[in-house]
């Protein structure tokens, strides 16, 4: 978390220094970009938590589920036509974890972990894909600088009361 909040400030005080300014121009945009720190906040919350309730390897595969995840919601939302390539594109992704997985000593008796860590895990890949497909619009009319200094802050400070919270519960008799 220090690292996280650390990194987070510098970058922003950088992007200060560099931009000039860290507003986000258009009331559309800065949804998006709202809507987008929101997102990567769930991301990196769920990373955490899903290595804490499985292993690194069920994570890691079901993160190989993200070019699916975004040409799914990409086609669902109608950013992007659901063509054959990319439906390919999804299935041969998918198939390739599922190889993986087969490959590993012991098979799908090595993904052990609570089913708890298996579907926080897939919030990785989804909150990934929403991130992605709500930063593009704001990204054509703001430098990548500005809106990452304004989307690490905000999820520092996400992670930040995440982290509070949880410790504020373990303290509790």
């Amino acid at each position: 978390i220090i690292r996280f909040v650390s990194a987070a400030i510098a970058f922003t005080l950088i992007a200060l220094f560099v931009e000039r300014t860290l507003r986000i121009d258009g009331r559309s945009d800065r949804l998006h970009v709202a809507a987008a720190a929101a997102m990567f906040a769930v991301n990196q919350i769920a990373f955490v938590y899903a290595l804490k309730l499985t292993t690194a390897v069920t994570v890691s595969l079901v993160f190989g589920l993200f070019p699916i995840t975004v040409g799914v919601l990409a086609a669902a939302i109608g950013r992007e036509a659901m063509t054959t390539q990319r439906l390919l594109a999804g299935i041969v992704s998918f198939v390739g974890v599922s190889l993986v997985v087969i490959g590993i000593p012991g098979g799908l008796s090595e993904l052990s972990g609570e089913i708890w860590g298996i579907l926080i895990a897939l919030c990785i890949p989804l909150s990934w894909a929403f991130f992605s497909l709500l930063i593009g619009p704001p990204m054509q009319r703001n430098s990548p600088m500005r809106i990452n200094a304004v989307v690490l802050p905000a999820t520092a400070f996400a992670v930040l009361v995440i982290a509070a919270t949880g410790d504020a519960r373990r303290r509790v008799p």
